[in-house]
């Protein structure tokens, strides 16, 4: 699940409502200032808990389910897609790859002997919910079959236009832990992993597991409070008159 103009319109919704109906009997002294701000971070940690949920889509690479020890390029039926020499490996396989350090499989990214055109690329998009700082994390290691199959690659990551990093793996690298972190405004962008269009052809293969995008830094998530606190204080403002007529 991931959150989206309705979760957050629903949330304030709420708010509004709770501020403008309040229980007859305790209508008098139910909304204070303080009252009114800590339901408005309740509203704003449950957005951001829904919207946790759902940056990345099967991160760890379970879907399709392909068959114990075996790999699969541009497979379907995938949140992602898969395009060029790239796909998806039940470890270890025939790539070797290391094993998988989330569920039974990874993702692979290859380079063609002759034709860089068909180097591997993957890509999902992602649904981020406000404007603000964020951190991308996974999972790299490098294929190691001397002396023609190995695994030192350059690669990119991109969100949507922009070049958010880059970074290449090793021969027999394992699964070592990768961050980045990147601005981007709310909404749709497509998160993209592929070869660097320069990296020499070959015969070299690069795995990756376990991508999620972290929630906001609290900066962001500050801007959101802030946002739903004004928006709930101009509806509180708005509705004294509807308790002031029921006293």
């Amino acid at each position: 699940m991931h959150i989206d103009i309705k979760i957050a319109l629903s949330a304030l919704g709420v708010v509004c409502v709770a501020i403008c109906f309040p229980l007859r009997s305790a209508r008098a002294q139910f909304f204070s200032p303080t009252k009114l701000l800590s339901l408005c971070l309740v509203a704003t940690l449950w957005c951001l808990a829904e919207s946790a949920q759902g940056f990345v889509t099967d991160g760890s690479f379970e879907t399709p389910s392909i068959a114990a020890n075996t790999f699969a390029y541009n497979p379907g039926g995938s949140p992602w897609t898969f395009t060029g020499n790239s796909g998806l490996i039940n470890t270890p396989s025939a790539f070797a790859s290391p094993p998988a350090p989330a569920g039974m499989q990874v993702a692979f990214l290859q380079t063609d002997g002759n034709n860089p055109g068909n180097f591997g690329q993957f890509s999902q998009t992602v649904n981020l919910p406000i404007t603000g700082n964020y951190t991308l994390s996974y999972l790299d290691a490098g294929r190691n079959i001397p002396p023609s199959f190995l695994g030192n690659v350059k690669y990119e990551i991109w969100l949507g236009a922009s070049l958010i990093s880059t970074n290449a793996t090793t021969s027999g690298q394992p699964f070592t832990p990768q961050t980045v972190p990147f601005s981007a405004t709310a909404g749709l962008h497509s998160l993209l992993f592929r070869i660097d269009p320069l990296q020499p052809v070959g015969d070299s293969t690069a795995f990756f597991d376990r991508v999620s995008i972290g929630v906001p830094e609290p900066a962001s998530a500050a801007l959101a409070f802030f946002g739903m606190a004004v928006a709930a204080g101009g509806a509180y403002r708005r509705c004294r008159w509807v308790r002031a007529d029921w006293k």
